[in-house]
């Protein structure tokens, strides 16, 4: 059985597929798959991706129709045999050490998820950290709670499925696939595999490199679909039910931060958003009581003067210019 399952969605990305794929196979040592999930892709990537199999045995290639990324990364589970999930979006890479140092890692503290480093690539050549604190944070509990009160005060919640090492047990047992379909499908995932894990470590060790384009992906196309997806996760995973749990209390205030998101996406897509699905977004500010960071509690002033409307329209300038 190998120890990592590296599942990879393919979906027209034939200019960067080569890249990624080779990052995987210059790892060292032979304890690991790597599971190409040809999303339907109209381009050369089916072909690529039969060509790495046939060349290597420990590729394994599923060529199903397009269904978007939640679909292509559950196809993958279902057929991983490693201890350990990665998922690694194809247009992006990992180090040629990761491998051998997580495996290190994993030897001396075996958990249910790790969280790891990754670097954003931009177009012009600009490499920066993705910029998460995780070594500020306390993994002496062992309690969901613990780890979900701590990333509740982070500036950013750290959504990325693909910055974190799984359990394929807790994942497969717990039945914790992606919603497919869902835009924002890792905020989902992340907070139900929060769930349910039970032990967490952060390993700063070189890992992932991720492309990001200097425009943003979505920065220019936001519309309803956008704002009513992000809006099925808030109401999905916030309560205002008394008493709250300490876990609710905290997931609140990491849909508090959403919500903020949600708020500025509302500006963004002008009047695309009927003025009923607004009202029922603007009903949902109790959530912002919860928040626990400084930029929270500044929106949260703002809601109350000048007015939530003015709020929404000075956090979509903000997302705007953050790129976000």
């Amino acid at each position: 059985m190998p120890l990592i399952s590296f599942i990879v969605p393919v979906y027209k990305v034939e200019d960067y597929l080569d890249q990624c794929v080779q990052s995987l196979l210059i790892q060292s040592g032979s304890d690991y798959e790597i599971i190409l999930v040809d999303d339907g892709s109209p381009d050369r990537c089916p072909e690529i991706c039969e060509s790495y199999a046939r060349e290597h045995e420990n590729v394994k290639v599923i060529h199903q129709k397009n269904g978007g990324l939640s679909a292509a990364r559950n196809a993958g589970i279902r057929i991983a045999q490693g201890d350990y999930l990665l998922f690694v979006d194809s247009d992006d890479y990992i180090d040629s050490g990761f491998l051998r140092a997580v495996s290190q890692k994993i030897a001396q503290r075996p958990v249910d998820v790790a969280f790891l480093d990754a670097l954003q690539i931009y177009s012009d050549g600009e490499v920066t950290p993705l910029g998460y604190p995780y070594e500020q944070l306390d993994f002496s509990g062992e309690e969901a709670a613990g780890i979900l009160e701590q990333l509740s005060r982070f500036s950013k919640y750290p959504s990325g499925a693909w910055n974190k090492l799984f359990s394929r047990k807790l994942i497969v047992d717990n039945l914790l696939f992606f919603s497919e379909g869902l835009l924002y499908e890792d905020i989902d995932f992340t907070i139900a595999v929060f769930q349910y894990a039970r032990s967490f470590d952060y390993y700063p060790i070189p890992y992932y490199y991720y492309r990001k384009n200097r425009n943003g992906s979505i920065t220019n196309t936001i519309g309803i679909k956008h704002v009513n997806d992000l809006f099925f996760i808030i109401k999905k995973w916030s309560s205002d039910a008394t008493p709250l749990s300490k876990p609710q209390k905290a997931v609140n205030a990491i849909m508090a931060y959403e919500y903020c998101v949600l708020l500025g996406y509302l500006h963004r897509s002008g009047k695309a958003i009927p003025e009923s699905l607004r009202n029922e977004i603007f009903h949902y500010r109790w959530l912002l009581r919860y928040g626990r960071t400084r930029r929270i509690a500044a929106i949260r002033l703002l809601s109350r003067f000048p007015g939530l409307r003015a709020a929404t329209f000075l956090l979509g300038v903000y997302l705007k210019l953050r790129k976000l």
